[in-house]
Formats: C-alpha cells, sequence, structure tokens
C-alpha cells in the first residue's frame, strides 16, 4: 500500500503523511500473551496537492487504526491500518474492499490492460470567421 500512495501522492512528508501525537498511540497488554493490542486513536491523513500554477492545497483527513501483533510489528500495523483507513473514502484499493482482489489472486489480478474509455465526442461549433488584420497605414491615411 505504501509503494501506491508514494505512487499516487508523491514522496511520504511532501505529497503526503499520517500525522499523530504518540499520546495517541495507546498499547493493550494481556497477561501471559506475546502479543499486544497497538490502537492509534487519532491521526490525520495529509494530502498535498499541487495545481498547474503550483498552488498547494492540502486535505486533511482524519483516522484511526488498530493491530494485533508483537509490539514493534503491532505499532507498524496500526499506523497501516490508519492509512488503510483514511485511503478507503478516497476509494483507494477499490477492487480489495469489493471483494474483487486478495491475496490468492493478487498476481494475476489487474494482468490484462483496461480497456480504454469510450472518446467523449467534442462538441460542434460554427466556424468563427478570422477577420484581415487592418494594415495601419490605411488607418492614418483615411483618419489624417
Amino acid at each position: 500500500m505504501l509503494d501506491r500512495v508514494t505512487q499516487v501522492f508523491g514522496m511520504k512528508g511532501v505529497g503526503w503523511n499520517l500525522l499523530f501525537s504518540p499520546d495517541n498511540m495507546e498499547i493493550l497488554f494481556k497477561d501471559g500473551e506475546l502479543r499486544v493490542t497497538a490502537r492509534l486513536r487519532y491521526a490525520e491523513l495529509v494530502i498535498n496537492l499541487i495545481d498547474g500554477e503550483g498552488e498547494i492545497f492540502s486535505a486533511r483527513i482524519p483516522t484511526s487504526g488498530a493491530n494485533t501483533n508483537e509490539l514493534g510489528f503491532a505499532e507498524e500495523g496500526a499506523r497501516t491500518s490508519a492509512l488503510g483507513s483514511a485511503l478507503k473514502g478516497l476509494c483507494f484499493q477499490l477492487p480489495v474492499y469489493k471483494g474483487e482482489l486478495d491475496h490468492h489472486n493478487a498476481a494475476i489480478y489487474g494482468s490484462t490492460p483496461a480497456p480504454e474509455p469510450p472518446a467523449i465526442p467534442l462538441p460542434k461549433r460554427d466556424p468563427v470567421p478570422i477577420r484581415p488584420k487592418s494594415n495601419p497605414s490605411q488607418l492614418c491615411n483615411s483618419q489624417c
């Protein structure tokens, strides 16, 4: 997922970033278990878009996520879960959420190129008449 996010929005920290306070990362331990649950209670996915004139527009998408695993992996998983939750609203990885793509068919999914979208016909317009440019010497002669 990180590869695709970077491909679409650019380098992390420039085109996108997941911002959160360490106070919002909660680690839940259960006695006798090696696995922990990491819960990121609040984060914001920030996406920076640049228009054709170089002006930057930022969008902030609130999100959260959780993961149960070994300690180091649980924290990473909670961040990935929060990122995925924020992207879901943008229809990112829609085939996964629709059940069309999973670990069993990922290698072959999308291997055939998508069909070209139909051409959008341009509206017909009446031709604009071209006016000949006036000769400045004629204007001067007639007005002088």
